[in-house]
């Protein structure tokens, strides 16, 4: 006798749903168990698939991952680099137009609650046609 590790149960199944597998077995020339059996397996490994199986091995998503991240960080510091270039290249052009014009601190500072004041009511972006 082959040495296999079964478990008995009883259970309760549908009539139309046997009836469906014993017109399987009766197809396949095989047993019910040996079709429920199948099916049990089939239900197990899709349920596995759809929960907790992926189509890459964990060593390649983690090789994903961290490269990812690498470019994360790599666009992040080229973005600030080019925000902190953009920054002094504003403030030269500020400076260079309040020197030129004889602007005072109290009126730089009224345009500046004037401009905050307009970004908060439109919540959008500055356009000057819209403020001239």
């Amino acid at each position: 006798m082959a040495n296999r590790k079964t478990v008995k149960k009883t259970w309760d199944v549908d009539a139309s749903a046997y009836s469906s597998i014993e017109t399987i077995a009766d197809q396949e020339n095989c047993t019910v168990t040996q079709i429920v059996n199948e099916a049990l397996r089939y239900y197990a490994d899709r349920h596995y698939l759809e929960n907790n199986a992926t189509m890459l091995s964990s060593d390649i998503l983690e090789a994903m991952k961290s490269t990812v991240s690498l470019l994360e960080r790599r666009l992040d510091n080229r973005s600030n680099q080019l925000l902190s270039s953009m920054a002094i290249q504003l403030f030269i052009i500020n400076k260079v137009l309040a020197d030129s014009l004889d602007l005072s601190g109290d009126a730089l500072e009224q345009y500046r609650v004037q401009a905050v004041e307009f970004l908060k009511g439109n919540n959008r972006l500055l356009d000057l046609r819209e403020v001239i």
